[in-house]
């Protein structure tokens, strides 16, 4: 009688019932190899061609997580590139606009610096107008003055800049000529006066030159 150790709910089948009742029974029949060997062959391959199958298949699982990887990323900095990419041409355009005011600084400069003699020039020149005009007396008219630069080498043999004034006018008496004369050689901002021309016909016209201090 044959009796099995394994009990009737551990078994799934019937047929493995069978299958233990005959190698309790028949121990050396489960011990021959009746399987040929082109079948065991196939039967490798078969076991191998599955393997490999499962390895293809993870490995092609593993590469296209990698390459969704890969493609994230490459979007990802693709986003990251373009922003820097604006950035940089908004920078550029602002960089532009301050080269474009530094040469209209540097344009601006350069006429400012050619005019600034010209205003200074006119500061002297309200200041020595107002000063004639105050030292000119009675009976004494101005019919002109001019203005000149004049060019000097000093002790030193630096250059310097001398301001000529041109005086011509009219007065009615040679006295009026000379105390308008003696009242300019007072004046704090004339270094020299000369007399550069005297004529009488119906009155007497006069030209003086004058050096600015």
């Amino acid at each position: 009688m044959i009796r099995f150790k394994s009990k009737f709910k551990d078994i799934p089948s019937y047929a493995h019932v069978i299958g233990l009742g005959l190698k309790m029974t028949f121990p050396a029949l489960y011990k021959m190899d009746i399987i040929p060997e082109n079948e065991k062959k196939n039967i490798k391959f078969n076991i191998l061609k599955r393997k490999l199958r499962k390895l293809s298949f993870s490995l092609l699982y593993f590469l296209s997580f990698v390459t969704l990887i890969l493609l994230c990323t490459n979007l990802f900095y693709s986003l990251r590139l373009s922003v820097y990419e604006r950035r940089v041409k908004g920078l550029r355009t602002k960089l532009e606009k301050v080269y474009e005011l530094k040469g209209r600084n540097r344009t601006l400069r350069e006429k400012f610096s050619s005019i600034e003699p010209l205003i200074k020039d006119e500061t002297v020149w309200d200041k020595v107008l107002f000063e004639i005009s105050k030292l000119t007396p009675n009976k004494v008219w101005l019919e002109s003055i001019k203005s000149n630069s004049i060019l000097k080498k000093g002790d030193n043999k630096s250059i310097i800049k001398e301001q000529v004034l041109y005086i011509e006018g009219k007065a009615m008496e040679q006295s009026k000529i000379d105390y308008f004369l003696s009242r300019l050689e007072d004046s704090p901002l004339f270094k020299s006066v000369q007399i550069d021309k005297i004529e009488k016909k119906e009155n007497f016209s006069f030209k003086l030159k004058l050096i600015l201090k």
